[in-house]
């Protein structure tokens, strides 16, 4: 079976989805379904992501999870939904449309800390050239397990999919 992967921001890959103009979605938290009801979860997590803040002050205690962002700044990838609806109510953050402009934030002090998953903001730090400069605090706020959906289209790939992911899991 052939594959073709298309980019798109976070909202609008799942909006695009859940119509039906795309067939699915990789590498997604679970329980999307209740928001995507056109979305089938495959049950079998495929790998986990850890959820960090970055800072400039390599002493910001994030050791309470999320509850540790409600006494700081932070910025966020709009569209990102783990973290939206893990800080939901929280008056510190808010989210940009792009992440190089809320780590330039950050860089100006308008903002303490950048939540993203910590690959991307790895990959980010070293583009931006910002070693030694900015700091992935530690421990990560969360890790979440990440699964596959197919739009309701597709349920019998699904299905199938499903039994070829349990025999390699």
């Amino acid at each position: 079976m052939q594959i073709e992967f298309v980019n798109l921001p976070g909202n609008r890959a799942l909006q695009e989805s859940n119509s039906g103009r795309l067939d699915g979605e990789l590498m997604r938290k679970a329980g999307l379904s209740m928001e995507y009801p056109n979305l089938l979860q495959i049950s079998v997590p495929l790998a986990s992501t850890n959820t960090v803040a970055f800072a400039l002050d390599k002493n910001i205690d994030v050791d309470k999870g999320w509850d540790s962002l409600r006494k700081h700044t932070f910025s966020y990838e709009m569209g990102t939904k783990l973290i939206e609806q893990n800080t939901l109510g929280f008056s510190t953050g808010h989210a940009e449309q792009n992440i190089k402009a809320a780590f330039r934030q950050m860089l100006h002090r308008r903002v303490e800390l950048i939540i993203i998953d910590e690959q991307a903001g790895l990959q980010l730090v070293r583009e931006m050239g910002l070693e030694g400069t900015v700091h992935m605090l530690k421990p990560a706020i969360s890790t979440t397990q990440l699964y596959h959906y197919v739009h309701t289209k597709h349920a019998a790939l699904a299905n199938k999919l499903e039994i070829l992911l349990l025999k390699n899991y």
